[in-house]
Parts: structure tokens; sequence; C-alpha cells
């Protein structure tokens, strides 16, 4: 018996057994399954010189996955019409098993060696056996002491934060009412602005003002600025001034309390 894998394509094959027949022969193949006796198909097969016949064929598949048989059965006719036997030749059958052939390297299929599980249970119960138990010292953890939170809050409670005073300002402001600030003295302008209106009159009499009045009126306005300038200087230096110049506030100081 030949074991075929399924959907594999084999050589159905059939030799005339007289080598001196050099008549003409033809040689048909019918495959059924053993089991079922259902005839699978028909194969005409070709004739290839020395009175040998052959044909590739497509094994089915193996649904059950257990084994298909079938069996194979030759004819030889004399006819191409395949209606007439031979009378000198019988009939002849193989029988095939369509089945997943599997390597006998891994110890399974034909001809391969059975595994033996349970040996092979025990090299490894033996082998996993030699190996020295390691022994693991056993960490003991210091217990943790629950911690009394009521006593952490009794004295935060107890803190005795003292109260901010009320503070009498009233001291400060009688003294600020008595404070007596001098009288700015009264700066007479009217010597600037009658420069200034002779320096007007002067432009808006002449359409063409001469280099030398020009100059003329260069000096006065210059004399007018020294004099404003001198008047601004003693304005700025004056004690009311000095007095409410603005000074950056200082910032206060945050107490902190660390608990």
């Amino acid at each position: 018996m030949i074991r075929i894998n399924p959907r594999e394509y084999f050589a159905l094959v059939r030799q005339i057994s007289d080598p001196t027949d050099t008549d003409t022969y033809y040689v048909q193949v019918k495959i059924r399954n053993a089991k079922t006796d259902v005839l699978l198909d028909t194969v005409n097969l070709t004739d290839k010189g020395d009175q040998r016949f052959s044909k590739s064929w497509q094994a089915g598949s193996d649904v059950s996955g257990n084994g298909t048989y079938i069996i194979a059965t030759s004819r030889v006719y004399t006819d191409s019409g395949y209606s007439t036997e031979s009378a000198l030749y019988s009939v002849e059958q193989n029988q095939y098993l369509i089945q997943e052939r599997y390597n006998p390297v891994f110890g399974n299929g034909s001809g391969g060696a059975d595994v033996d599980y349970k040996k092979i249970e025990k090299m490894i119960n033996k082998a996993v056996g030699n190996i020295p138990k390691i022994k693991i010292p056993e960490v003991k953890f210091p217990e943790q002491k629950e911690v009394d939170i009521k006593s952490i809050l009794r004295a935060i409670n107890s803190i005795d934060i003292p109260r901010q005073e009320k503070l009498d300002l009233s001291p400060a402001l009688s003294a600020i009412k008595n404070i007596k600030f001098p009288e700015p003295e009264r700066v007479d302008l009217k010597p600037l602005i009658n420069q200034l209106s002779n320096i007007i009159s002067k432009i808006d009499n002449n359409d063409k003002i001469s280099k030398k009045t020009e100059y003329s009126l260069f000096e006065e306005i210059k004399d007018l600025k020294e004099k404003l300038k001198h008047i601004n200087d003693n304005v700025q230096s004056a004690p009311m001034v000095k007095m409410f110049e603005s000074k950056p506030e200082p910032k206060p100081n945050k107490r902190k309390f660390v608990i």
C-alpha cells in the first residue's frame, strides 16, 4: 500500500508482462473509494513505449483526517474505444491511502519511531531534580506604626497667635495738621513778559529782518531762556517741592509662620 498526501499528483502505471508481445494495446484505470465502492475517476493511460503505460493523477482530499483508502483497477484493451479486453492480460489492482505524511525525523509518519512521552517526562523530572534549590532568605519588614494625627491637630490648635493691635493714627494726623508750610515767594514775571513783547513787536514791524536785527533778537531770546531757566531752578529748589517729591512706597514685610 502506498501513502499519498491529499491533493498530491502521483503516477498511475501499468506494464505489459510479456516483453515479446508487440501488438498494440490500450490501458484504462478506474479509481474507486475502497470503503463505499463509489467510482471517483476513469483515467486512460498514455503509451510510453516498451509496453509501458502511465499518467499523472491528482489525489482527492482527506475529509475525515483519518485517511481515505482508494483502489485503482487497471484493464488492458485491444481497441481505442476500450470496449474489448485482452484475453492475455488479467486485471490488476493497487490500493492507496490518502493521508498526510509526516517526516520520520520528527518521530512520526511511515517507518518512524514512536515518541515515548513517559521517558521524556522522566528525563525532564530528573533534570529538574538535579537543579540545586536556592534558599531565599525571609525579609522581615518593620511594622509601620500608626501616626497619631489627632495629637498634631491638637498641638496646632493650641498655638496662641497674637491679634493685631489697632493702630492709633490720631497723633500723627494732629501733627500733620499743625505743620506750617512756608508760603512760596511770588515770582515777578513782568520784566520777562515785557522783553518777550518787545521781541514780538520787532518781528512784526520788520518784513525783512537784517542780520544785525536777527543777531539782536537771537541774543534777547537767549537771555530770556537763561532767565526762565533760573526761575525753574529756584522753583525746584523750594522746600515745598522737595517735600512732595514722589518716593517709592516700601513693601510691607510679610511674617511667615513655620509649623
